[in-house]
């Protein structure tokens, strides 16, 4: 049979990220901290940059002044311990001999754990931000889960629970076997159908329960979140007394950036000065120039979303609402007119001074769960209450998903056990079955 091939052209659409688009999205999720840190980076590697710091500090500086009420305390909301995650990651990777890639992939995913110890990036993601082939960073991703404690590096409870099984020789060897295929029937307490389905016993699944019972569900909760020096207020929105708002952006919160125009000048009029010289300055313009375009980006972003952000919450913020309204990210963006993308980098790490303290952007975004008076009610609201709940139960006999969805129906809210079951997950708590104790 005769075989006839031929050869088609075809276009696809394909977006790439250039070096400049890259470093205008790391700049954008920089905190204050972070960015002028970056900026002396590149200051010293850039002889046409200059960077030049205020000279006073943000808080007390002429005109911008923090509300002097002195019943409130603006750092409550702040966590209040020295050591970091990232430093805690830093300090093992220092003690590793691996490639300079391997080690710029684990400093990146270090500074994208939460307080649990859960990557909140996905490789994908990762790898087109580095600029790494996503072998090399799944590769760094096996490195940081390699690290103390066991289960840090996990992207859900179900991998955080097989990351301790694998590091505990003592682990039964039926439990690794229940937290990847049976973690729901085991909650259910269906421990005759796991025997059944992987050929034990119901003894045994018994001892597999009581030692992922023992298991960590966040497992770095205890070694600190993020240290204080490290806050900078990006702005803080003012109350007068009229009810009137307004926002004060701190721009004394990164040094200013200065471009040695007359330097660059002088070395491309020079009439002998090399071509390699020449074309080195001329590199370098351009990049002290695209730096530049990309710090005045980010500040006008960041001021964007932060007043579209006042005004969907001010209600809360100026203290006639007791709770923040639900708020989607997809919100904020279509109010301004930006990629939800861009707005979830813009308030990363990001915080603002308000009446009611210091708060973080990413907090005031929230689904809504109805109640039955047909208002809504802040997903961050319902799972907060879970977590009390949780808190207070008798641990001989823990709250079920579908009693804690009753307790919630009785206080007005409507919510599915389904749902209890996702916020649960969410917020690295237990199956009742695996919160027994006693």
């Amino acid at each position: 049979m005769l075989l006839n091939y031929h050869i088609h052209q075809v276009q696809t659409p394909r977006m790439v990220i250039t070096p400049e688009m890259k470093q205008s999205l790391t700049i954008l999720q920089l905190s204050a901290a972070e960015l002028g840190d970056y900026l002396q980076e590149q200051a010293a590697e850039n002889p046409l940059i200059e960077i030049e710091w205020p000279q006073e500090a943000f808080a007390v500086r002429s005109g911008f002044r923090l509300s002097d009420a002195e019943d409130v305390d603006r750092t409550h909301n702040i966590p209040d311990r020295d050591e970091t995650l990232e430093k805690w990651v830093m300090r093992q990777l220092a003690a590793v001999p691996c490639s300079p890639e391997l080690r710029k992939t684990v400093a990146f995913f270090a500074g994208n754990l939460d307080d649990s110890g859960y990557l909140t990036i996905g490789v994908e993601e990762a790898g087109a931000l580095l600029g790494l082939p996503v072998r090399l960073v799944e590769q760094g991703l096996k490195l940081l889960q390699a690290m103390e404690p066991a289960g840090i590096g996990a992207r859900n409870l179900r991998e955080c629970l097989l990351l301790q099984i694998a590091r505990d020789p003592g682990a039964p060897g039926l439990a690794a076997e229940i937290a990847s295929h049976y973690l729901e029937p085991l909650a259910q307490g269906k421990l005759a159908d796991i025997a059944k389905k992987t050929g034990t016993r119901p003894e045994e699944v018994r001892q597999a329960l009581a030692y992922i019972q023992r298991l960590n569900p966040r497992p770095c909760a205890s070694i600190g979140r993020f240290d204080p020096q490290h806050v900078v207020v990006d702005a803080e929105v003012i109350v007068h007394p009229t009810g009137r708002g307004q926002i004060a952006m701190n721009r004394d919160s990164i040094p200013r950036l200065i471009i040695n125009e007359a330097y660059a000048k002088h070395v491309l009029s020079e009439a002998g000065a090399h071509r390699e010289t020449r074309s080195y300055i001329r590199e370098k313009w351009h990049a002290a120039q695209w730096l530049r375009r990309s710090v005045i980006q980010r500040n006008m972003t960041l001021q964007k979303v932060i007043s579209a952000i006042v005004e969907e919450q001010w209600g809360f913020i100026a203290g006639g609402q007791s709770d923040k309204r639900p708020l989607k990210l997809e919100s904020i963006s279509e109010k301004i007119g930006l990629h939800a993308s861009t707005v979830s980098r813009a308030v990363k790490n990001k915080y603002i001074a308000t009446p009611r303290g210091v708060m973080e952007l990413k907090s005031f975004f929230s689904k809504s769960i109805g109640a039955e008076d047909g208002a809504e009610i802040s997903a961050s609201r319902v799972k907060h209450r879970i977590v009390e709940l949780v808190a207070l139960e008798d641990k001989r006999h823990p709250l079920s998903d579908q009693e804690i969805a009753r307790i919630l129906q009785q206080e007005g809210i409507t919510i599915s056990r389904r749902t209890i079951a996702k916020y649960r997950q969410e917020e690295r708590i237990l199956p009742s079955s695996l919160r027994k104790n006693g």
